[in-house]
């Protein structure tokens, strides 16, 4: 019975291992492809950071608080993260289909393999792409003001992250029918600032800015 068992035990491992591979191949890759955009919106970040406190420095215009500090950068989150998540996510389907690559096209590997594999790589990236935003926001707070830092910045960045989320789930949807990657970043930036835009004239008299408020306006708490 015990040797019963081992087989069973080793036939699961070799089929799960099997059924693993793609996604791991599929994950390195993606994350190898899309490395120079990575870079690409690791430097415009830390530019508009620092364009944003530095310039302000020199000119002494520095809000006159840690957290309008906080504040006031973070709202470019927002931008950044809308387009970075049109970027990254906008070509998970549609770019297979446009390249005739054969991951989508043909049925050699799975193709919920395939889109999980590029899914969790495009997470890490524009995960790493929000953690280096709240590193540097927090370099950059504590050179200006000192500590001691707000702990209220994790709660922005958890929330942040989930943010990101949500919108990648929009961004694969639109990819699984358009022919390509522009009118998914076109319909991204234009959907989201108009309604978040409605739902923040809306919300206007209560609680200020909609979405932004509670990811972006935390420090005030």
């Amino acid at each position: 019975m015990s040797e019963k068992k081992q087989a069973i035990r080793l036939d699961f491992l070799i089929n799960a291992s099997y059924s693993i591979k793609p996604v791991i191949y599929t994950f390195f890759l993606e994350l190898r492809l899309q490395f120079k955009k990575f870079v690409i919106f690791l430097c415009l970040t830390f530019v508009v950071l620092f364009l944003l406190s530095f310039v302000n420095y020199i000119f002494n215009r520095l809000p006159h608080s840690l957290p309008l500090f906080y504040e006031i950068l973070t709202d470019y989150l927002f931008m950044i993260i809308i387009f970075a998540v049109s970027v990254f996510f906008g070509g998970i389907i549609c770019s297979e289909y446009k390249s005739k690559t054969g991951l989508v096209v043909l049925p050699l590997i799975n193709k919920n393999k395939v889109i999980l594999g590029k899914y969790l790589a495009n997470v890490v990236l524009v995960s790493g792409i929000v953690v280096v935003f709240y590193l540097t926001l927090t370099l950059f707070a504590y050179y200006f003001y000192g500590g001691p830092l707000l702990n209220t910045i994790l709660y922005s960045f958890g929330f942040a992250i989930l943010y990101t989320l949500a919108l990648g789930s929009i961004a694969i949807f639109l990819s699984s029918f358009l022919p390509s990657i522009i009118p998914v970043i076109i319909i991204m930036v234009g959907y989201i600032l108009t309604w978040d835009s409605y739902l923040s004239q809306f919300f206007a008299d209560s609680n200020g800015e909609w979405s932004q408020y509670i990811l972006f306006h935390i420090f005030l708490k």
